[in-house]
């Protein structure tokens, strides 16, 4: 039961008409849950490599990597990463449909 009102808090922090009907309880309850875990997850963007698991090893540049995170309910191989990445002549393009996506594990 718990795991499905913490679902509906998630699903309430991007949607005012469900956040107005459901109980202020059920946002108590789960009060840090909806949120993002800056102290345990690395979502980055561009140059910086995380450093909280292995990387996903993909070539060019890395486009976005984001960490298994337990506010937004994300979990790539078992606490891992999805890193976007993209070949540095495709960046220079602007041929983004080219851009592919690694996961590694934690």
């Amino acid at each position: 039961m718990s795991g499905s009102l913490l679902d509906l808090a998630r699903s309430a922090v991007t949607d005012p008409a469900l956040a107005a009907r459901l109980p202020d309880r059920v946002f108590a309850a789960h009060a840090t849950s909806p949120l993002p875990s800056p102290n345990q997850s690395q979502h980055l963007m561009l140059g910086p490599a995380q450093v909280k698991t292995n990387s996903t090893a993909g070539s060019g540049v890395r486009l976005l990597c984001l960490d298994s995170d337990y506010g937004p309910g994300m979990m790539f191989c078992d606490c891992g990463v999805l890193e976007y990445w993209i070949d540095p002549a495709d960046l220079a393009a602007g041929r983004f449909e080219r851009a592919y996506a690694n996961t590694a594990g934690g």
